[in-house]
């Protein structure tokens, strides 16, 4: 961390408000946490009182060689990477400074380079992380990436652009506009090293507002309104699967929080038009409350989405009509218990074509929207704690049933039980799951399916430690087996997916770190064929050079389907890391 001392040129602020006086250094610090997204600054402070600028970055620097061997005529095919040396460097910077007055400001930035198609595959450079922002008690302003979190049935969705919210008493407005990008390469329409297009979506415009109000500490209120626009020009039409869409949405809803209970609620409406085709407006409401008596805590709700509705949040999809209800009880000190119970009927929208002239489009019939379908839930849970006698030992149960149907009369079921019996005492600990289920359906038999699956998992700690207590020399072993078995009654078919491994790590204060790890994965072939077997043996040792700096050697060899030939491939890694901070 480099730090600069900023002298104070300036009071702080006065209390206009009248409210009880607060910190307000601690107060913009948690305004910036919140709007960043991240741990908030540390304030040191010398002598003279003076407050510092922090600047904190990281520079990873890897090269390594990869050495693969394909099956006979399939290298293009056989695996993601190829036989080279390649090198990859990863940067971020983090400056903060909080002034005098309390107002914080920060920038953050990250990006990476590599020739390594398999890492980048469409540019040798790419930047990942942009944002800088002024925070202060009563505003937050972010540019670059930046998220607006407005409401489960508004704005919920990440974008670059611009983000605003302002504090007016009981009153804050929020406003936001930019882009939805596939990446910073594609907002700028940079250049493929393949030659390719730089997207392989619309740039989507994006605005909206919300306005909320604190009636009481328990009871806000707020409205929301939110646009996006497709830019027809930002797609090629050779990749274009759909014209361009507007949609115009807003919502209103209020939040409770009581001491036992909770309610909250939201209506909304949008209205979306693709170019060429008809306007479609549609309705959505939620609402969503818990309720704490002692021990016991419920929770239910009832959700209604139109299937043509439109927003950028996606907490309740479109089409949903659903209610639902559950709780969670620890009944005693030895055990606790919930369910949950779900009925929900999705309708679809009808799909559209792209709206092309003169087409072979205009000669097919109106697209039909598949049947609605009704889905019922009920889960159930338990916990068992074996209590002083065994220390340490739990046993979980779960179960998940399920059934679905349309209206023409096809029916469906399910279930997945899933019993866990785990331990942790002395250094020691481990857990056996055993899991069993099936997926039947009227319309499709061939498609019943049942599973049957075995986990098991075991290790120890080993710790030395010096005169003082702290850890000197810290070693761990686990190991673990599974097994996972498919069948398909209808057709006769069994697949079966087994896997074991082995892991050693250690730890020691001055040294460094060592990991070792073995893993074998064996498939058999559903219709016949010689088992698949892909084994991965890994290696990474690390040695600190002080707090801010440390130099990684690792090794990985992996031998993907063995046990058949035509499609065995070897893959073999090596490379070091040189890792800076500050």
């Amino acid at each position: 961390m480099l730090s600069l001392a900023q002298t104070p040129t300036t009071p702080a602020p006065t209390n206009p408000s009248g409210n009880p006086p607060q910190d307000g250094n601690a107060e913009a610090l948690r305004a910036f946490q919140r709007q960043a997204g991240d741990q908030a600054p540390t304030l040191a402070k010398d002598e003279a009182g003076n407050i510092k600028l922090e600047w904190r970055g990281s520079l990873s620097l890897d090269a390594y060689r990869n050495d693969v061997t394909p099956p006979p005529g399939q290298a293009a095919f056989a695996s993601p990477f190829a036989t080279g040396t390649r090198e990859r460097t990863v940067f971020t910077t983090e400056i903060r400074l909080v002034e005098p007055n309390g107002a914080a400001m920060f920038l953050q930035a990250g990006s990476m380079f590599s020739n390594d198609r398999a890492v980048l595959s469409r540019y040798p450079s790419q930047l990942s992380q942009l944002q800088a922002g002024r925070t202060t008690a009563r505003q937050n302003l972010t540019v670059g990436d930046v998220v607006a979190n407005y409401s489960g049935l508004g704005t919920s969705l990440g974008m670059r652009g611009l983000a605003l919210t302002q504090r007016l008493g009981d009153f804050s407005l929020s406003a936001h506009a930019g882009k939805v990008a596939e990446s910073w390469d594609a907002l700028l329409n940079r250049k493929p090293i393949d030659g390719g297009n730089s997207r392989n979506q619309y740039l989507r415009n994006v605005f909206g507002l919300k306005g909320e109000y604190s009636h009481s500490p328990q009871l806000r209120s707020y409205v929301t309104w939110q646009s996006f626009d497709d830019s027809k020009g930002s797609l090629p039409e050779a990749l274009a699967t759909a014209a361009t869409a507007h949609t115009v949405a807003a919502s209103g809803g209020f939040a409770w929080q009581g001491e036992t209970t909770t309610l909250a609620g939201e209506l909304a409406r949008s209205s979306f038009h693709r170019e060429q085709l008809a306007e479609r407006r549609a309705d959505a409401f939620v609402l969503d409350g818990t309720w704490r008596v002692n021990t016991l805590s419920l929770r239910a709700g009832y959700h209604e989405v139109d299937a043509d509705f439109v927003s950028l949040a996606q907490s309740v999809p479109p089409g949903v009509r659903e209610g639902y209800v559950g709780f969670d009880w620890p009944a005693t000190t030895w055990l606790s218990v919930g369910a949950d119970w779900r009925d929900a009927l999705t309708r679809y929208a009808m799909p559209t074509l792209p709206p092309v002239d003169d087409s072979a489009f205009a000669l097919l019939p109106p697209p039909l929207a598949p049947e609605p379908t009704l889905a019922r839930g009920f889960n159930t849970r338990a916990t068992i704690n074996f209590g002083p006698s065994w220390p340490g030992w739990n046993l979980s149960i779960q179960n998940a049933e399920t059934a679905n149907g349309t209206v023409s009369g096809i029916t469906g079921r399910g279930r997945n039980t899933n019993i866990t019996l785990s331990f942790a005492a002395k250094g020691w600990n481990g857990s056996l799951t055993l899991g069993d289920g099936f997926n039947r359906q009227t319309g499709n038999p061939a498609g019943d399916s049942t599973m049957e699956s075995i986990q098991f998992q075991a290790g120890r700690s080993f710790v030395h430690a010096d005169r003082g207590g702290t850890p000197l020399l810290t070693l761990t072993v686990s190991g673990m087996a599974g097994r996972q078995t498919q069948r398909l009654p209808t057709m006769g078919n069994r697949t079966d997916s087994t896997q074991y491994g082995l892991v050693l790590a250690g730890q020691h204060r001055r040294f460094g770190q060592l990991n070792l790890q073995w893993n074998d994965a064996v498939l058999t072939q559903p219709l016949g064929g010689p088992d698949l077997v892909t084994r991965t043996l890994q290696f990474d040792f690390t040695h600190p050079f002080g707090a801010q700096r440390a130099l990684k050697a690792y090794l990985r060899h992996v031998r993907r389907n063995m046990g058949a030939p035509q499609l065995e491939t070897t893959e073999k890694l090596g490379g070091v890391q040189l890792s800076l901070t500050w």
